[in-house]
């Protein structure tokens, strides 16, 4: 009976060992490698955790060393370079944010978003918000020097 039962576990993971010796996977044979869904597949591939080339409408294919790197470790990235220092505003070199709006005719918000994705540093001085000028007009002039 032993012995039957070591075969059957062979017949059993023969399909597997198959599969672990291929070197491009269906969407299907990924799953059954993972030991999931079709459809969790497909989701690690729209989360861009496995990349994946789309032949057609119905024909996935998957390199198989890509479902290795799901098991890598993920090393987290180091900035080794020293932190910028931030730059000091000064108020005499600066405009305050309702200078900026009438000179070039902008609306608070878009303004303030400005800034804000520009990583513009600002000052605030009692009931005024500080910008350096330079930084401004390179924005909103960028030919000028």
């Amino acid at each position: 009976m032993i012995a039957s039962e070591v075969e059957m576990k062979q017949v059993k993971e023969k399909p597997l060992q198959d599969l672990r010796n291929k070197e491009i996977l269906t969407v299907r044979q990924a799953a059954q490698l993972l030991n999931s869904s079709a459809k969790t597949v497909y989701n690690l591939i729209d989360m861009g955790k496995i990349n994946a080339v789309n032949l057609s409408q119905r024909k996935t294919l998957i390199l198989r060393a890509q479902i290795d790197m799901l098991f890598e470790p993920i090393l987290p990235e180091v900035d080794l370079r020293s932190p910028a220092r931030p730059k000091k505003v000064k108020i005499s070199e600066s405009y305050h944010m309702a200078e900026i709006q009438l000179k070039y005719n902008i609306s608070e918000k878009a303004l303030f978003d400005i800034i804000k994705r520009n990583k513009i540093p600002k000052l605030a001085k009692g009931w005024h918000v500080y910008v350096p000028k330079d930084e401004i007009d390179q924005i909103f002039n960028p030919t000028k020097k």
